[in-house]
């Protein structure tokens, strides 16, 4: 009898065992399900926990499109919290993941979220870079790309480019047609209406402009006009110096648009009022305008003080249950220490194994993506390697001693493409001998850096130099990255040739560059203040012999 309950404990036992890993994949998959419902329903909580739950079972035995997206939720949530570091890493991590499973849909998610990253940043070149890159991988597969095609648009109209930018528009509404997307036609007139009016180069006037949007109300609209473009109708009637409907149009806009937006209307009916001679009304207008200005300042200031105070309180109450707990715990160990220590010793060593070898597995996936990076960046970076010594050859001393940096920088990119080819089929040894061969260059770029300053500031007449003077606390290592925008490399070639095997690495020294040049908030990238930083010494970007 005693063995018959004993068998019965153990086979109770193993079927426990192996229904556990099943119940933690099921609430993986849950929790990833849940998540795409409330993104896809514009509903998603400003904790990642739920979706944390699938992201920790992921990592250990999920396939590459749902780490993917794991991280991608994860980077969305942060960055509509606010934390864009934390944004940028989890983003990162999505784009190695989605490039590998080859899922075009993913990658297109993940490239229009990067691009918004961009943006924020104020680099609009690389926002449309990703905006473009995003819409393109959709429209290869034959699917619909309204979303990041009009963030394309939006850039090119931000960044003036208004040829580019009216082509896209002309594409995305024969698109637009054919899927019946009405709403997206609509939205698509009222950008080009003003791109149109904003392009002075066009000489078109308000009236053309509103003779085209009416066309397209009258044939998707049944002739009638959006109430969300009642704004854009009326600024359209003021200019055409038609009072009544822009009084109209505008007056209702001002009642249902948000602060922002209101204000901008608000101003418009005070010049309004003031060309009709109702100075009065005018005067009504634009004090309207100034307590809209007041209440969105209150707001952020009462917002910012509500932050502060749930901060506060959520601390105060995490610290005292910390105490509580802290003290609870003590008494607790004091009766089961000596029984915990030993196990502790072992089930440490074991993890820190274990873990060891998931990083290194980890690590060596990361340098893989690398190693491809790099064979897909090499000819580009020869190429402008070719082009530099070409040029240098013409100079003698500092030209010679830059085209023998650059030309071992280049060995040991070729070096490393050989360990990659020679070993790849090995993992252990492969990132061994990886290992080896990025301390050595590691070593050796904290040498060149100065040499590559030095020669830097002899070719653009001590450029750097003033640089540094004006900003001294940028690093060593972050002058050597202006050096190479300097010289015309691109980022991902910078990226490769220092060795930057996380993609984030690249955007952190970017950003803190922007960050000390004070150029966060602003509408300069980091190249554009470069270009005019060499331009204010007559020179420019790319080397100059």
């Amino acid at each position: 009898m005693t063995a018959r309950i004993f068998l019965f404990l153990v086979l109770f036992s193993v079927s426990c065992s192996a229904r556990e890993p099943r119940m933690e994949a099921e609430r993986a998959e849950y929790a990833l399900l849940k998540t795409q419902e409330q993104y896809n329903n514009n509903a998603l909580p400003n904790s990642d926990s739920l979706i944390m739950t699938a992201l920790d079972w992921y990592e250990k035995k999920g396939p590459d499109k749902e780490l993917a997206l794991c991280y991608y939720y994860c980077g969305y949530i942060n960055y509509t919290k606010g934390a864009a570091d934390r944004a940028a890493e989890f983003y990162a991590k999505a784009l190695i993941h989605g490039e590998k499973c080859g899922d075009g849909s993913v990658l297109s998610m993940i490239y229009n979220a990067i691009g918004y990253m961009y943006k924020h940043q104020n680099d609009d070149l690389e926002a449309l870079s990703m905006f473009k890159k995003s819409a393109d991988i959709l429209d290869s597969a034959g699917k619909y790309s309204f979303i990041p095609r009009y963030n394309e648009i939006e850039m090119l109209n931000l960044m003036e480019r208004y040829d580019e930018a009216l082509e896209r528009i002309d594409r995305a509404v024969d698109m637009a047609v054919n899927t019946r997307d009405t709403s997206a036609v609509l939205e698509l007139a009222g950008m080009k209406a003003a791109i149109m009016v904003n392009d002075t180069s066009m000489q078109v006037s308000p009236r053309v402009v509103m003779d085209e949007l009416c066309e397209i109300y009258d044939r998707y609209n049944g002739g009638e006009i959006p109430e969300s473009h009642y704004g854009t109708v009326g600024i359209l009637s003021f200019l055409n110096d038609d009072l009544v409907s822009a009084r109209k149009y505008m007056g209702a806009a001002s009642a249902t648009s948000p602060d922002y937006l209101g204000i901008v209307l608000e101003q418009y009916l005070s010049l309004l009022e003031e060309k009709a001679g109702n100075t009065g009304a005018a005067l009504y207008h634009e004090r309207a305008a100034s307590n809209l200005k007041d209440t969105l300042y209150q707001e952020n200031k009462e917002s910012l003080i509500q932050a502060a105070e749930r901060k506060y309180k959520h601390e105060y109450i995490q610290k005292s249950y910390d105490l509580l707990k802290s003290r609870h715990a003590y008494q607790i160990s004091v009766l089961v220490m000596v029984i915990i220590v030993s196990a502790a010793i072992f089930f440490g060593v074991f993890v820190f194994y274990r873990h060891k070898l998931k990083e290194q597995k980890k690590r060596t996936a990361e340098i893989m993506t690398y190693i491809d990076t790099i064979r897909s960046e090499y000819d580009e970076i020869n190429k402008k390697y070719e082009s530099l010594r070409t040029q240098l050859s013409k100079q003698s001393g500092a030209g010679e001693q830059m085209t023998r940096l650059l030309g071992k920088r280049m060995d040991s990119l070729r070096e490393l493409l050989e360990i990659a080819s020679r070993y790849e089929s090995r993992p252990a040894l492969f990132y061994a001998k990886f290992k080896e061969s990025v301390k050595v260059n590691s070593q050796y770029n904290r040498q060149w850096e100065d040499e590559i300053i030095s020669i830097t500031n002899l070719s653009y007449d001590n450029v750097i130099e003033d640089l540094k003077s004006a900003h001294p606390d940028l690093t060593v290592h972050e002058l050597c990255y202006c050096c190479f925008v300097c010289l015309g490399f691109s980022p991902q070639s910078i990226r490769v040739l220092y060795d930057h095997t996380n993609l984030n690495s690249i955007y952190t020294v970017r950003s803190k560059i922007r960050s000390k040049l004070g150029l966060v908030g602003t509408s300069k990238s980091l190249d554009s203040f470069l270009e005019d930083f060499l331009a204010s010494k007559g020179l420019s970007l790319g080397y100059n012999v």
